[in-house]
């Protein structure tokens, strides 16, 4: 689950690639361009939709004159990018916050059936303290007369078979006890072919990025999907 997020994080810091290679900066020295990153953009951008409208900002970039304003052309040509790739961020924002939802939930259930652990375990071990220390004074107690040195014996017996019955429930309680979590969303089953839950769905853009293989590495190492089930 934490991979996945960091790759749907990853996807929206490479969805404002697009539009910042759109942008002009006339008063800042161009610096070289970062591969990797202009990989992931032209990826991003072929996944939305907008690679031509991404080569014809940067050909229109390139042939207006330093320090001239945009033309309406280039503008709208922005307008349409950004438009696109804003629409695609909150698509993935809402992913996200399905994913949070579904941590916090399991996070709360986690939290409560830890909390009737404890307490189940305290009782046994009060009772455990009770059948084996109190009980056990007694019959020591009672050992002090013949005529209920018998007793005592039986009382001994019956706390030791107390005991250890009560140390078999303390060791079977540290497993906790299990609840069904309910309807919550459950945003691994899709990619895994189980029955989705709630709103356990993904925007063809995010499906179409988490599928494809990353730039630079081979086909054979998979898609991103790929690598998240592998790990």
């Amino acid at each position: 689950m934490r991979k996945l997020r960091w790759s749907l994080c990853l996807l929206v810091a490479v969805l404002m690639i697009p539009f910042a290679f759109a942008q002009s900066a006339p008063d800042v020295t161009p610096r070289a361009p970062n591969p990797q990153a202009t990989a992931n953009a032209d990826q991003v951008a072929n996944i939305l939709g907008i690679s031509q409208l991404v080569s014809r900002a940067r050909s229109l970039h390139a042939q207006m004159p330093c320090e001239s304003s945009p033309t309406l052309p280039e503008l709208t040509l922005r307008q349409d990018i950004l438009e696109t790739v804003t629409a695609a961020s909150l698509e993935v924002d809402g992913v996200l916050a399905e994913l949070e939802s579904e941590r916090a939930r399991l996070s709360e259930l986690s939290a409560a059936l830890q909390a009737r652990r404890d307490r189940a375990l305290n009782l046994t071990n009060v009772a455990g303290l009770i059948t084996g220390t109190g009980l056990g004074i007694a019959v020591n107690a009672m050992q002090f007369s013949s005529s209920t040195a018998n007793l005592g014996n039986g009382l001994g017996v019956g706390s030791g078979i107390a005991s250890t019955a009560l140390s078999i429930i303390g060791i079977r309680q540290q497993h906790g006890p299990q609840r069904t979590v309910g309807r919550i969303p459950n945003m691994l089953a899709p990619l895994f072919a189980r029955p989705a839950e709630l709103n356990s769905d993904y925007p063809e853009a995010v499906l179409a990025y988490l599928r494809s293989v990353p730039p630079g590495e081979a086909a054979d190492a998979g898609s991103r999907l790929d690598q998240l089930m592998t790990e």
